[in-house]
């Protein structure tokens, strides 16, 4: 848990990122909700680095060459998601 918490707070210093914490009781740990644009994601490598515990990273890339061009350089993840509509 106070690893956990420690990640979190070290990352939600960094330029350039975005937070949201949830409301989390005792003995529960609030989650987190970081967002960037993939340029940051790319000049930070411990971005890729997991921290294991209920929180999530969403890159916002410029267009689709963008996040194709990203999606090459991504290692492996216990998950990844890709949100667009059918036109997309």
């Amino acid at each position: 848990r106070e690893t956990y918490e420690n990640e979190v707070v070290k990352r939600a210093a960094d330029q350039g990122i975005n937070v949201t914490y949830s409301q989390a009781d005792s003995p529960n740990v609030a989650s987190a909700l970081f967002v960037t644009d993939s340029q940051n994601w790319r000049t930070n490598p411990k971005w890729e680095e997991e921290i294991f515990g209920p929180q999530s990273v969403i890159v916002v890339c410029k267009d689709f060459e963008d996040l194709f061009d990203l999606s090459e350089t991504l290692s492996g993840t216990l998950t990844a998601t890709i949100h667009a509509t059918e036109e997309d």
